[in-house]
């Protein structure tokens, strides 16, 4: 069963290892900056806003983001978004954006 939940702290080892699977994505992640180290400092930063799509419980896709304000204005910006090799095109970053709330 699918399900969207906002990722915690705890979850950044099960980001970096879903990306790890797929050789080709780790290496391409690895030299952006995204190793494991990265995903904890990003879910544990204050205006870490992330979510996970599990299938079961197991992490399929997720969304890792920052909320950030600027004079009264709020947006969200995406740093990483990224769907396991073998659910992808079946539509699962679009549930995981329009998870987002519109209205920070």
């Amino acid at each position: 069963m699918l399900k969207i939940n906002k990722l915690k702290s705890e979850n950044f080892f099960d980001c970096h290892n879903l990306i790890t699977t797929n050789k080709n994505d780790k290496l391409y992640f690895a030299n952006l900056g995204w190793k494991l180290n990265q995903f904890k400092k990003q879910l544990l930063k204050y205006n870490n806003f992330s979510l996970g799509l599990f299938n079961d419980d197991l992490i399929i896709s997720f969304v890792i983001g920052d909320i950030i304000s600027i004079e009264k204005i709020t947006e969200y910006e995406i740093l990483l978004i990224y769907v396991n090799f073998n659910y992808r095109q079946l539509g699962y970053a679009c549930k995981l954006l329009n998870e987002i709330p519109l209205s920070l």
